[in-house]
């Protein structure tokens, strides 16, 4: 097999995503609220994070089979500025050679306070050109009459929900919410499904609180009911899923709570909304690539990566390095630190060093131990088992035993 047939086999058994969320397009080119105008300056092409997120794509070769977006596509519900949005969206999917674009609805994305329709919030999210939020008319169809669609495709169930479903009463406005009847129409999709290696729920608003925010009403606008949506896709039933969302601006990626097999969960920060100044020491606009490598799915779980890159005005794109995610974030080890730490130290023969990927290959879900998992599984063969890791900048090299 040649060199350029192994690379293809290996794209096969690999499913991506790029996530591009919270892009809050703005007609006003010297707004304060997005980095993103309708208007981008042409002697400052490094100043629009679209531009130079084109330009990475192409030095990098960034490929992915579907771009997801998890909503506020414009900013309060611009017409102008949603057709912007959604037609550099549709660009961007060309460029990454996806299959598909799909959307969930941000409280920006509604026109919930009619300043721009008389009576219909959704009219403009409608009317977009490819159809919105999904390729199918009657995906499209069922997303605006029960509040979700669904893609499928071999590997891969991409459920986007409409957690902004509810915005037209005022109320409503500052929160997200899936309804009891949506969440049963979404279980009795799911029960006449075909099982999948891969399900991913892409929405706008968080399921759950984020505590670690730490600044004032950073839960206030959590998704109503959430709790049943994370227990039911929790459940183990329907299996392993993955919930990407929006809204918060703030990146993150953990584990939420389930009965038998809680789903991971990544909060999405903002592609180029400015930074509001509780955020400002702790996230970067930022994009994401998902990779989900699908044998090692089949024998593990669901396990996978997200790639990161901050956007900087002046500077464009670059590999994470400041934000709350770093370059590279493996998911998909769950168990406890300690359980990580003494499987290592018991491999290591005494007065003797192991390899990190011999490691892996001996214990395959050390390669998929979260960041902040993995610090602790160091810390812990370091002080408690006083072992010695060895490091390539921020990867592991090789762990001895004295």
């Amino acid at each position: 097999m040649t060199e350029a047939s192994h690379a293809v086999e290996a794209a096969a058994q690999c499913i991506r995503l790029l996530v591009l969320s919270d892009l809050h397009v703005d007609p006003d080119p010297t707004s304060d609220e997005s980095h993103l105008s309708m208007t981008p300056s042409p002697t400052s092409p490094n100043g629009d994070p679209f531009v130079t997120a084109l330009e990475l794509i192409k030095t990098e070769a960034i490929a992915a089979d579907y771009v997801l977006c998890p909503g506020d596509l414009g900013n309060r519900a611009h017409p102008g500025a949603l057709a912007d949005a959604w037609k550099r969206l549709a660009e961007l999917k060309q460029a990454v050679g996806a299959q598909q674009l799909i959307a969930a609805t941000g409280n920006h994305d509604l026109d919930s306070r009619l300043k721009h329709n008389s009576y219909d919030p959704t009219e403009i999210l409608k009317g977009l050109a490819p159809r919105y939020p999904v390729s199918s008319e009657s995906e499209s169809n069922r997303y605006w009459a029960h509040h979700f669609a669904v893609v499928e495709a071999t590997n891969l169930r991409v459920v986007s929900l409409n957690s902004s479903a509810y915005h037209w009463i005022e109320n409503e406005w500052e929160r997200g919410r899936v309804s009891i009847a949506t969440l049963e129409e979404i279980k009795r999709y799911l029960s006449g499904a075909s099982p999948k290696l891969v399900n991913v729920l892409l929405c706008h608003h968080h399921p759950h609180r984020h505590p670690e925010l730490r600044i004032p009403n950073s839960s206030f606008d959590v998704m109503m009911d959430g709790n049943h949506l994370v227990h039911l896709l929790g459940s183990g039933d329907f299996g392993s899923w993955m919930i990407v969302h929006g809204h918060k601006h703030h990146p993150n990626l953990i584990y939420a709570s389930g009965a038998a097999n809680p789903p991971v969960v990544l909060s999405c920060g903002s592609f180029s909304a400015r930074i509001y100044k509780e955020l400002s020491t702790l996230a970067r606009n930022q994009m994401y690539l998902i990779e989900y490598p699908l044998n090692d799915i089949r024998d593990l779980g669901l396990v996978g990566r997200v790639r990161a890159w901050d956007w900087a005005y002046g500077r464009g794109w670059a590999i994470a390095a400041n934000g709350q995610l770093p370059a590279v974030s493996p998911f998909g080890a769950r168990e406890a630190p300690t359980v990580y730490a003494n499987r290592i130290f018991r491999l290591v023969s005494e007065g003797s060093y192991s390899r990190w990927d011999e490691l892996v290959r001996l214990e395959p879900m050390l390669d998929y131990l979260p960041p902040e998992k993995a610090q602790k599984v160091f810390s812990l063969l370091m002080s408690q088992y006083k072992m010695t890791v060895e490091f390539d900048g921020q990867l592991p090299r090789q762990v001895s035993k004295p």
